[in-house]
């Protein structure tokens, strides 16, 4: 986790005290405001076309209840000279209610309803990996804890914007006026999946 950049404030810090394998973890906490997110995220410049973003999260449903963890990949796509972005959204709205969605440059789609897998207890680690096909800027596949989904294709958002590199993104992001706390661990960066 340290070798990922995060924004230097007590709302990003790396713990030892709940970890999903290893020694550390990224207690990531929002402050109590509406709309409010944290993110950490690495910035590289890979060989490759389509890669993965996984992690572990866990979270604490008492303290903020309405959150929505997101994980976005992003970078040129070969075959328009734009920035492809794909971005996947946990969505937890209450306890024991929570969606798993695609974000298109603000319009979301929903892949699942996943009620079951958002009980009230931060003892719970949840895997998530995404695919993103960055030269022809579409989804592939989503991950999570046994499930899985073909997303089918789907294209992601096109930025008129030609740097090259790529990002990897996990964010926070509180719903509610309410302090919200998730861990991050166990993060991988996969290339040329298939």
């Amino acid at each position: 986790m340290q070798e990922f950049i995060t924004t230097s404030t007590t709302l990003l810090t790396i713990v030892n005290d709940w970890v999903f394998q290893g020694k550390n973890s990224c207690k990531v906490t929002t402050n109590a405001v509406i709309n409010d997110e944290q993110a950490v995220y690495k910035i590289l410049f890979p060989q490759g076309k389509r890669f993965g973003l996984e992690c572990y999260v866990s979270n604490s449903l008492t303290l903020g209840a309405n959150r929505e963890i997101s994980l976005t990949i992003y970078g040129p796509s070969k075959t328009t000279g734009t920035r492809s972005i794909g971005k996947i959204i946990f969505k937890i709205t209450a306890i024991g209610a929570a969606t798993l969605q695609t974000d298109v440059n603000g319009v979301r789609t929903t892949i699942a309803t996943i009620n079951d897998y958002a009980a009230d207890s931060a003892a719970f680690f949840h895997y998530i990996k995404f695919v993103f096909d960055l030269y022809e800027n579409k989804f592939i596949r989503l991950y999570f804890d046994d499930l899985v989904y073909d997303l089918g294709g789907v294209p992601g958002f096109a930025q008129v914007i030609t740097s090259r590199e790529c990002g990897f993104i996990m964010r926070l992001k509180t719903m509610t006026a309410a302090v919200a706390t998730s861990y991050i661990d166990n993060v991988v960066l996969t290339a040329d999946e298939p």
